[in-house]
């Protein structure tokens, strides 16, 4: 009877260990367990940070710094679009090489499989150092090899895409098809302080809101952030269009208006 009572707390400990292991979420291909955290920010094209962990860089996919001439989109930017703030994920850590941690990420609402829907769309390419997605991830790369998707584009044949029809403006809308308005008025002759170059294109979630800070600018200080590198008044030409309607515009080439400095 004593003996019995003794293991009594013994048992509940036990019990109470393999509730706790069994709410932890397990990936269904390693079995290896993940824990919930949220997204701060996405720093790069390979690196996020979060709120418990800090800084981790994307496990089996990585985005090479050097990107074919005619990619015509941010990886950093898709990113931020599939990982805004606040975002809940599972994530699967290893040690980073050389430092660091590395991590696999999984969005917690739909299930997506970060690092995979990168490769498989040309954003990113496998790593081999990835080793328990490895078979997984080789597959997506090769999918977008052979739909010549992303990185693995080719220019030689590239056709010229109007990637404005990302999607038809509203009827009546000021950038309804044939009947485009000015974009650009007359700017204010009262000039914003100017914020130096303080800003770069990773710094924007898409095109309409780097054109903003852009033409905002520029009348009075010109190009002070180099966002337009090639000098056609587009700035940013790699980001996405945003994909609210009420917000986007069209990328039309030309400088805004210069306000004289003697006007302030």
């Amino acid at each position: 009877m004593q003996l019995g009572t003794a293991l009594r707390p013994a048992a509940q400990s036990l019990i109470s260990g393999l509730l706790a292991i069994s709410v932890a979420w397990s990936s269904p291909e390693t079995g290896s367990c993940a824990q919930q955290d949220k997204v701060v920010r996405v720093l790069s094209a390979n690196s996020i940070k979060l709120e418990n962990l800090g800084v981790v860089n994307l496990a089996g996919s990585y985005t090479p710094s050097r990107l074919p001439n005619c990619f015509t989109y941010t990886p950093q930017a898709h990113l931020r679009q599939l990982l805004p703030p606040k975002t809940l994920v599972q994530v699967e850590t290893q040690p980073g090489r050389p430092k660091g941690t590395e991590a696999f990420i999984t969005r917690e609402r739909d299930g997506l499989f970060v690092n995979e829907q990168l490769v498989r769309g040309g954003w990113a390419k496998a790593s081999v150092r990835g080793a328990e997605y490895t078979e997984r991830l080789l597959e997506g790369q090769k999918q977008a090899q052979r739909e010549k998707l992303g990185l693995w584009v080719d220019c030689s044949v590239q056709q010229e895409v109007a990637d404005d029809d990302q999607f038809e403006p509203l009827a009546g809308s000021s950038f309804e098809y044939n009947k485009v308005t000015a974009v650009r008025s007359e700017p204010s002759l009262e000039p914003p302080k100017n914020p130096g170059d303080t800003k770069n294109c990773a710094d924007f979630a898409d095109w309409e809101e780097s054109n903003r800070f852009f033409v905002k600018y520029y009348p009075f200080y010109g190009d002070v952030a180099k966002l337009d590198r090639d000098n056609d008044g587009i700035p940013c030409p790699g980001l996405p269009h945003t994909s609210n309607p009420e917000r986007w515009m069209p990328k039309q080439q030309g400088l805004p208006p210069r306000v004289s400095q003697n006007a302030f």
